[in-house]
């Protein structure tokens, strides 16, 4: 191949570079071949196809239960207790919110638990959560980390760390 600089002519076919001076070698382009004619393929006959329903689309799902209603209005089931609420269970939300840091949120911010028939709430060293949070838990307005279990109420605001405002609802 021909150096278009130096007009070596010495280089390898397979180089991209020129060996007496560096510069870029450039591949000469083949000539371009005529497009053939496609012919168009045969379309079979149309036939008519059976018409299916369209499915239904899902119905909302009814949520039942106890639940940690979000901002957003999407809920965190309580199925089982203790159940220990988190960055995992909270990251979904915490990501759509703009300029907000999911790290605010602790690995294990609060637990909730059933007793004696009640749920109660609690942020600090229980037998699922390995200390307390470190931005602290709310429970309608008063901070309850490392204060023991409080009851919730239908309705009682759970605040997390001062970025999440859960509603503890009993449906």
């Amino acid at each position: 191949m021909d150096c278009p600089i130096c007009n070596f002519k010495n280089s390898p076919a397979d180089s991209v570079y020129c060996t007496e001076c560096g510069a870029k070698l450039v591949e000469e382009s083949p000539t371009p071949q005529p497009p053939q004619q496609v012919q168009p393929p045969m379309e079979a006959p149309l036939q008519p196809t059976p018409s299916t329903p369209p499915a239904p689309s899902p119905s909302p799902q009814q949520v039942t239960g106890v639940v940690l209603k979000l901002p957003d209005n999407s809920v965190i089931q309580i199925e089982s207790t203790p159940k220990l609420i988190g960055r995992a269970e909270l990251l979904t939300y915490l990501r759509s919110v703009q300029n907000l840091d999911p790290m605010i949120v602790s690995r294990q911010h609060f637990t909730i638990n059933q007793e004696n028939g009640k749920y109660v709430i609690e942020d600090g060293k229980t037998t699922v959560q390995e200390k307390s949070s470190a931005n602290h838990t709310y429970l309608n307005g008063v901070d309850i980390t490392e204060k023991g279990q409080k009851e919730l109420k239908n309705g009682d605001v759970i605040d997390v760390a001062n970025t999440v405002k859960l509603t503890f609802n009993i449906q």
